[in-house]
């Protein structure tokens, strides 16, 4: 079956696509490779998935420990108002 799709990904990880569905991950060498895994159509998106989940801030409001101010959405609060200097406040945060 001829490729319709080869590419190199980086760290070492190729991927290359033939005329059915799904995805071959080749590591270290595209012709010998020392791994080789298929992704499924079904794995694929799941993989999408997750890899936005990753993009989601984890709070949807953070605030200052010190002062009370509202930051909006982020992955982590500020305890002391040193640690959020140069950041602006949101003034819609409950």
């Amino acid at each position: 079956m001829d490729v319709i799709n080869r590419a190199y990904l980086g760290d070492g990880v190729y991927a290359e696509q033939y005329g059915g569905d799904g995805v071959w991950l080749k590591a270290n060498d595209l012709a010998n490779p020392t791994d080789k895994i298929f992704l499924e159509p079904s794995v694929i998106k799941a993989l999408f998935r997750f890899s936005e989940e990753g993009k989601k801030p984890r709070f949807d409001e953070t605030f200052c420990s010190q002062c009370g101010q509202g930051f909006g959405p982020g992955n982590h609060g500020f305890s002391h108002c040193d640690d959020h200097e140069g950041q602006e406040p949101v003034d819609d945060v409950a």
